[in-house]
């Protein structure tokens, strides 16, 4: 794959005919991004491609996202509320973990399993699941 990445900026990256989003590299508290719309046609957010995006708040995640990788969005301190589009089947380890502002968290039902801490530290999350969610690992807290 090839990854057009440069430190504390956002850029795409393309494999074959399916896109993948490359975040906020660097992980610096020098990202400034407070909002990134994710164009259509989008296929996966890389693991840890948003972590450590201090002033992120807000995210349009469109419909075409079937994976976010482990790590996506940790430590985004800014960003309160998170809509996953329907279609992804699995919130991965340390997803949205120590996101401190973190509010409301919209899960489709096609999401069927939260993995490990894919919510630890978020301790103000008002989370609205759905009933179609049928593995959550216990060591997916949903607060500290």
């Amino acid at each position: 794959m090839v990854k057009l990445r440069k430190k504390g900026t956002c850029a795409l990256a393309l494999l074959l005919a399916v896109i993948t989003i490359v975040g906020c590299a660097g992980g610096e508290k020098t990202n400034t991004a407070t909002e990134i719309v994710i164009p259509d046609g989008v296929e996966a957010i890389g693991e840890g491609e948003f972590m450590n995006c201090y002033s992120l708040t807000n995210i349009v995640i469109p419909g075409s996202v079937k994976t976010i990788g482990a790590y996506a969005f940790q430590d985004c301190d800014a960003l309160t509320v998170i809509t996953i589009p329907d279609g992804v089947t699995k919130i991965e380890k340390y997803t949205f973990s120590f996101c401190s502002s973190l509010t409301i968290v919209v899960i489709p039902d096609s999401v069927t399993v939260i993995d490990d801490f894919a919510f630890s530290g978020t301790s103000t999350l008002d989370a609205q699941t759905v009933q179609k969610i049928l593995s959550i690992n216990p060591d997916a807290v949903f607060g500290k």
